[in-house]
């Protein structure tokens, strides 16, 4: 049976929800009444359910009125919702708060037609009447904490609660009625055994030795200390500092019998987490310890049982994110065996029950650099769920807006950490919704360009740091002196894309996307002043200062688009203090000078 919400901008509706709900809940009846309004013109009151019962009511969360029999909110578990409509009444249950708001927000964009594309750009149709379908929808997410280190997530609680983002994991915390706070112990959350062990210099690449009484006796200290100072925190991490990939740890004699015992360095860390673990139980009972396989530690240890208490978090920044993780693997390093990522994943998901995972979306080394991971994100997301991975953290480009196609990948990323089981014909459907109204007439041009995009890049292994424009794309070493093809085309299909849509809005998105073909100019057009050095080449002076000229203009373009950053340690902002004769990459190191 079909329900009448709203007719000819009437309604008889009215929003319910506990007077003791939590704020989540009292934020998703402003949200419903507030989008409602946007789409028909009419707001609908909402009310604590001390009033008098209607059989026009839009019940959010747990009432007075009670629930079908069919809804099992204690079934639904975290963050899990229920949309079902019964007679003339609409109910959206949650597992929890957070599961009552992420069902007004499926309802608004399942049902209702909205799209929360950024927090800049959604997408609200217009109607005067509202007619709903008889819907029975239950909802469980894949991954119980879904966390996304893209900028706009970083900066907006109301995004990360429209897309069902529920916790940050770095020192940004929600605000309460937007998301959960895993609870991590102050100044304990990650790479934090440079502090807790007092460790002076470098904190990259020194780590300390775990066999060393005085440094147990000194972490000991120091987590007493920062649990004394935060007795809220759930979770504490005892992890090594971040570290490059030919990092390796402490070989004294007693670590390397640990070491030659396990099979791993992660040997020495289980072992002292175990001991800390016990030595905090009688104070500490509920505590969760957290810490990381990465690098040097990605390898499990043998002869050795987990804590169950003990999060482990496994990093795939060795791996290609050109192909599906569970095809290519990893690439390796200097001093761990390049054991495959698929390999390293089934055994730590067999360790422990809290595995957690730490992706990587983005080229750290070029921002703004078309990235070819959109045939991977589907399988790889899933590749985690199959393996029970409870925690997914997903790090992209925090720094600032993407010069690339950042807004499209972590829209995407949202899906999938949602419902890491969507077919391929979905993660299509919408990756194409989100092209066509986020770039409007030029959409076409934009599907194009990516097609390129992964076409040209298809039989290259790309890692988060590695990508280097010699490799991009492959190419004859004859034609170095001329344009590559990827951007003659890449130019022309921009251009079209501007040409077709008129939208100032929509064209932005489009300009701001276009900045990778000015990245790629600047990197291809320094490898061309390489050659006519080389070659001695008369024109060498003036080629540099149309080239600098064009690299000012780059610049000055993407801080007018709000993208501040070219890479990881590149801010465009010192625009003053960059050296435009060096490829984008560069610009703010000048050691790949050509004189002229």
């Amino acid at each position: 049976m079909n329900i009448q919400l709203i007719q000819n901008r009437k309604s008889t509706y009215s929003i319910i929800f506990s007077s003791t709900a939590d704020a989540p809940i009292r934020l998703a009846a402003e949200e419903l009444s507030g989008y409602l309004e946007k789409i028909s013109g009419v707001k609908l009151p909402f009310f604590t359910d001390d009033r008098p019962e209607s059989p026009y009511e839009i019940l959010l969360g747990q009432t007075n009125r009670g629930f079908p029999a069919e809804i099992d909110c204690e079934g639904l578990g975290i963050n899990g919702f229920t949309i079902r409509t019964e007679g003339k009444k609409i109910y959206l249950a949650g597992g929890d708060a957070y599961g009552v708001l992420y069902a007004v927000y499926e309802f608004l964009e399942k049902y209702l037609g909205c799209r929360f594309y950024t927090s800049c750009f959604e997408k609200i149709p217009q109607n005067e009447s509202i007619s709903l379908p008889s819907i029975d929808e239950t909802q469980k997410p894949g991954f119980p904490y879904r966390s996304l280190y893209w900028y706009e997530y970083q900066k907006s609680d109301e995004l990360c609660a429209k897309r069902k983002v529920n916790y940050r994991k770095s020192g940004i915390t929600m605000d309460k009625k937007y998301g959960m706070r895993l609870h991590y112990c102050e100044d304990c959350e990650c790479h934090t055994i440079y502090t807790l062990a007092e460790m002076t210099g470098s904190h990259i690449d020194i780590q300390p030795c775990l066999s060393d009484e005085k440094v147990y006796q000194t972490i000991l200290k120091n987590l007493r200390k920062f649990l004394q100072a935060d007795p809220e925190a759930k979770i504490v991490s005892v992890s090594q500092n971040d570290t490059h990939r030919w990092s390796k740890g402490c070989e004294c004699a007693k670590c390397k019998r640990i070491l030659e015992e396990t099979g791993s360095y992660a040997g020495s860390w289980i072992l002292l987490i175990k001991r800390l673990a016990e030595d905090l139980k009688a104070d500490y009972p509920d505590l969760l310890f957290h810490t990381f396989a990465y690098r040097f530690t990605r390898q499990p240890p043998q002869n050795i049982t987990l804590p169950e208490n003990l999060i482990v978090e496994l990093c795939s920044i060795e791996s290609c994110f050109r192909h599906p993780l569970e095809e290519c693997g990893t690439v390796g390093d200097d001093h761990v065996p390049a054991e495959n990522f698929p390999l390293l994943l089934e055994k730590w998901s067999k360790l422990t029950p809290h595995l957690a995972i730490w992706d990587y979306n983005t080229n750290f080394k070029n921002y703004c650099m078309f990235h070819p991971n959109f045939e991977v994100l589907r399988k790889n997301i899933r590749f985690f769920a199959e393996h029970n991975a409870k925690y997914l953290f997903c790090q992209g480009n925090a720094a600032s807006f993407s010069g690339e196609f950042g807004e499209l990948r972590s829209y995407l990323l949202t899906k999938l950490m949602w419902d890491p089981y969507m077919s391929d014909k979905e993660y299509r459907r919408i990756t194409e919704e989100f092209i066509d109204d986020y770039y409007g007439k030029g959409a076409p041009f934009i599907k194009e360009y990516i097609r390129l995009g992964l076409e040209y890049t298809k039989d290259l292994h790309v890692t988060t740091y590695e990508l280097q424009p010699r490799e991009f794309p492959n190419r004859k070493e004859g034609d170095r002196l001329l344009p590559h093809p990827f951007i003659l085309e890449g130019e022309q299909l921009f251009a079209a894309a501007m040409d077709a849509e008129s939208d100032p809005l929509l064209q932005e998105h489009i300009e701001r996307a276009s900045l990778q073909i000015g990245y790629l100019q600047s990197l291809y057009g320094f490898e061309r002043l390489e050659m006519m050095y080389k070659n001695r080449h008369p024109d060498l002076k003036q080629a540099m200062e149309t080239y600098r000229a064009g690299n000012r203009a780059l610049a000055e373009k993407m801080l007018r688009h709000g993208v501040n950053y070219a890479t990881e340690s590149v801010p465009v902002s010192d625009i003053e203090n960059l050296h435009f004769d060096q490829p984008i990459n560069r610009w703010s190191k000048p050691d790949h000078i050509i004189p002229v």
